[in-house]
């Protein structure tokens, strides 16, 4: 059918589906899918997959549009960040993104321990989204030395660990995918399928399909990593056992429960140069059609709608086909519709990215200590920062990436759930079926569209594309605060030579932020709390990153990782972290002399209309107290002074009484009144009892000054001859890969050659170059070349 006469008949309907008010209608997915296209995504090319301890990471970041791929100009901030395996947060870096582009460089401490650790990268805009979504990468890192210095108890732990990983791997799980989500009954109907040990490694099995009587129907075996599939007519009220074989010889049979039965079904067939998505109808099914209407079956990606049609008068099956020329690379969904905005069935399928034209890279000696290595790019695009290249040393070739920024921008960063070596998926000669089988077995929905209604009815997002960087702390009110309704405090920033000013207040929980910094390196700082009086909060806490899990769908603390699979870690949410060098315990440093327990106290609120004396605020709140003229007594009329006066004190000065009760009652903040043995701290001056008052001028100061050296955007390293020289763990150890050379900005002639000139003074045995980019069209390059240095170089 014509793409165009498809788009108009979809604009045509839309003010159909909106009559009456149907907020139920079509017309609210549509308007759902809309909200997706302002995402982004990041991408990190790393200089090589593993590294040592004492080892640098070297990255370039690529933050570009979700839905076409292109830089994204507007965004200035990107936060990197490093988490080991046990739920620390190693490092945070804040970049300075320009036209959609930034590098930098982190330095590994030659004391880290052996295991996964997680690179993160994300922008605040991201935080508006759901955290599957970020940028997310799993390195390991060695550590050679690490048994010569382990403790016993670390050495006990990794042995737990290491039992355990053992246990897991000899455990397995079985899942089944019906296409769609869903069986439909007296047509065929095609299941996916998915065997895996505990650690998420895909694993061979056969298994048998069989009826609740146990006759046989079909039988079926893995096809790659665990994945296949398999075809059957199901019965209507029949029962299905799926009979498994595991690697070990055990069987165990799964019921086909809870399986949605639907009247229409959906079939995907990915083929070399189409997709064929064919709805089919059941004929036991067949009278629920006044239901649910005609279906409309919409084919989407990323929030753009590529092929959109109501199934009127329709003989089933029902046939699209859609020339992958018409479709951009990345994962598609079809999405069948009810007439009354249903969601009846839904299937995602990949279309992997075109060959580009081949690039030459070649490596010839300039001198005796340094090569060339010569770039000819067959497409390109020229002034840009959109290519970045990493050369790398080793002992042994042919050794491939798992994963690069072909399989991450088209596949890894669509999909929910962590898919084992994605690279596989993209290239080869059986990418295609493997990808289809990647799409039916693990995630056959792809959004959840209840959640995509209640996001597409927000009235703004939390956070913005805000030029510069924030700065975050928390200032905590104390019990008297709250007691006095004080818990907003008023927080004043002063950085720079120039001597900048930021002002902002804390929210009710003592947060705030100051926003749209721009400084580089470490800077400076003064935070100064304004108008204290009364009401000297308990701490000051400075944060690298924002910490309220509330306001963003993103944990800033450290957070738990457990193994999901071979293909990465997944987060636990922990507790907060312990304080920081940046807590700095006020109330102990600032509070008031105190004098032991009062029997009462009264605090005074400024905005309070009875407070019109010192008199009636003293007769009315302190029990058993008498006021005569300008006379306090307190404990009676009888002193060994002859006199029956309190004691009175102000900030700490003796008052008498005439002096106290002439006090405008707007200066005190509050009272502290001591009768009987409580008065006894006050010696022969508290016979009578004691009146301790507070104002709200000198309580506390009036402002506290705290100066701290905070980090900016981090200026990144420049990669040096020093870093090229081969280490000699290099020649220790022939497992370890060094980067010999690392240009985040490469930019080719007008005719797309470029010269990088390696300072190598010994050469190794293979030298591997891996260009990847994004350019400003979009457009994704991925170039890996090795080198067999011994039979290529003269």
């Amino acid at each position: 059918m014509n793409k165009l006469i498809i788009q108009i008949t979809f604009f045509l309907l839309l003010p159909v589906l909106c009559i009456g008010g149907n907020n139920n209608g079509l017309s609210r997915f549509v308007a759902a899918l809309d909200n997706i296209k302002p995402r982004q995504k990041v991408y990190l090319h790393l200089d090589k997959d593993e590294y040592y301890a004492g080892d640098r990471i070297w990255y370039k970041a690529y933050v570009i549009s979700a839905q076409d791929h292109k830089p994204d100009t507007l965004e200035n901030t990107l936060y990197v960040e490093i988490i080991s395996s046990d739920h620390q947060l190693l490092s945070r870096k804040t970049l300075f993104v320009e036209q959609g582009y930034a590098h930098g460089d982190l330095q590994l401490n030659d004391s880290v321990i052996s295991g996964n650790y997680l690179l993160r990268a994300y922008t605040n805009w991201m935080l508006n989204f759901s955290e599957d979504f970020i940028f997310e990468r799993q390195i390991f890192i060695h550590n050679p030395i690490e048994k010569k210095l382990i403790g016993r108890s670390e050495a006990r732990n990794n042995r737990r660990v290491n039992k355990e990983l053992e246990r897991r791997e000899e455990q397995y799980e079985f899942q089944f995918f019906p296409e769609g989500g869903s069986l439909s009954p007296g047509i065929e109907n095609r299941v996916a399928f998915f065997a895996s040990n505990r650690l998420g490694k895909g694993i061979n099995i056969q298994g048998e399909l069989k009826d609740s009587q146990g006759n046989h129907i079909v039988s079926f075996e893995s096809l790659f990593n665990g994945k296949g599939v398999f075809t059957f007519i199901p019965e209507p009220d029949q029962g299905y056992v799926i009979s498994v074989k595991f690697p070990t010889g055990r069987s165990r049979n799964f019921n086909m429960r809870n399986v949605r039965t639907e009247e229409f079904n959906l079939r995907v067939d990915n083929y070399a140069e189409r997709v064929s998505v064919k709805i089919n109808r059941s004929p036991i099914l067949q009278n629920q059609q006044g239901e649910n209407g005609h279906p409309y079956l919409v084919i989407h990606r990323r929030g753009a709608i590529t092929e959109m049609v109501q199934l009127t008068n329709t003989s089933y099956p029902y046939i699209l086909d859609i020339s992958k020329s018409d479709l951009n690379p990345g994962v598609h969904v079809a999405t069948l519709f009810s007439g009354n905005a249903g969601v009846l069935s839904e299937r995602l399928f990949f279309v992997a990215p075109q060959k580009r034209p081949e690039s030459e890279i070649s490596l010839k000696r300039y001198s005796e200590d340094f090569y060339d290595l010569q770039i000819r790019l067959s497409e390109f695009v020229k002034d840009t920062a959109a290519y970045s290249v990493s050369v790398t040393a080793s002992h042994r070739g042919g050794i491939l990436n798992r994963q690069n920024i072909l399989s991450n921008i088209y596949l890894s960063s669509d999909i929910v759930h962590p898919i084992q070596n994605p690279a596989e998926y993209i290239q080869g000669n059986m990418a295609i079926d493997y990808a289809d089988l990647l799409m039916m077995a693990t995630s056959w929905t792809r959004h959840s569209w209840q959640e995509l209604l209640e996001f597409a009815e927000k009235e703004e997002l939390k956070f913005e594309k805000d030029p510069g960087f924030s700065v975050y702390g928390n200032i905590k009110p104390t019990e008297h605060s709250r007691k006095i309704g004080r818990t907003n405090f008023e927080v004043t920033l002063m950085w720079g030579e120039e001597s900048r000013t930021k002002i902002t207040y804390t929210d009710e929980e003592g947060n705030f932020s100051f926003d749209g910094l721009e400084e580089f390196g470490e800077y400076d700082a003064r935070i100064t709390l304004v108008g204290l009086q009364g009401s000297t909060p308990e701490h000051i806490e400075m944060f690298p990153g924002h910490f309220d899990e509330e306001s963003s769908n993103l944990d800033f603390e450290s957070r738990r990782m457990v193994q999901r699979g071979t293909a990465g870690w997944r987060f636990r949410r922990s507790t907060r972290s312990p304080k920081s060098d940046r807590f700095i315990q006020l109330h102990d440093e600032t509070k008031s002399p105190g004098y032991g327990n009062p029997d009462q106290t009264i605090y005074l609120r400024p905005e309070d209309a009875r407070h019109k004396t010192m008199r009636d605020i003293i007769i009315r709140n302190v029990s058993g107290v008498m006021v005569e003229g300008y006379s306090i007594i307190i404990r009676g009329k009888s002193s060994v002074f002859y006199t029956n006066q309190p004691l009175i004190m102000v900030d700490g000065i003796q008052y008498n009484s005439r002096q106290f009760l002439q006090m405008p009652p707007i200066e005190i903040s509050h009272i502290e009144v001591y009768k009987g043995s409580s008065a006894a701290i006050f010696g022969l001056r508290g016979a009578n009892g004691a009146l301790i008052a507070y104002t709200r001028r000198g309580q506390n100061p009036e402002r506290i000054i705290f100066n701290y050296v905070l980090d900016g955007y981090y200026v990144p390293r420049s990669f040096s001859s020093e870093d090229a020289r081969l280490r000699e763990l290099f020649f220790a150890d022939e497992n370890y890969k060094q980067t010999i050379f690392w240009r985040p900005y490469l930019r080719p002639n007008n005719e797309g050659k470029a010269v990088l000139r390696l300072p190598i003074e010994e050469m190794p045995p293979f030298i591997t170059v891996l260009l990847e980019g994004i350019d400003s069209n979009g457009q994704v390059y991925f170039i890996r070349k090795e080198f067999e240095t011994a039979s290529y170089l003269p």
